[in-house]
């Protein structure tokens, strides 16, 4: 794969309903930035739940995605931070 962008974070939450893609964030034509702002987002994201975070686990899934479990004093959850580059873009 090319390093040519546009590239951009994903950042999926995983709820009672599924797997959401909660934010989608433009990062640029710079893949190193976009890695740098994925592992920021690791580190500082808060999910919608829990509401107070006590912890955190990032675990490196590959050189471009990220899974993280929060802990909060009752509820414990994770979400997903992701690189990908915009390959198309349609309109009907």
């Amino acid at each position: 794969m090319t390093d040519e962008g546009p590239w951009h974070v994903l950042i999926f939450e995983h709820t009672q309903r599924g797997r959401l893609l909660s934010q989608q964030i433009h990062v640029g034509d710079d893949r190193t930035a976009a890695r740098e702002k994925a592992m920021s987002l690791a580190l500082g994201y808060e999910p919608t739940r829990p509401v107070w975070i006590k912890s955190r686990d990032v675990f490196m899934a590959s050189v471009d995605s990220w899974v993280i479990q929060v802990h909060g004093a009752t509820v414990s959850s994770d979400f997903e931070v992701q690189v990908a580059r915009l390959i198309a873009q349609r309109d009907r």
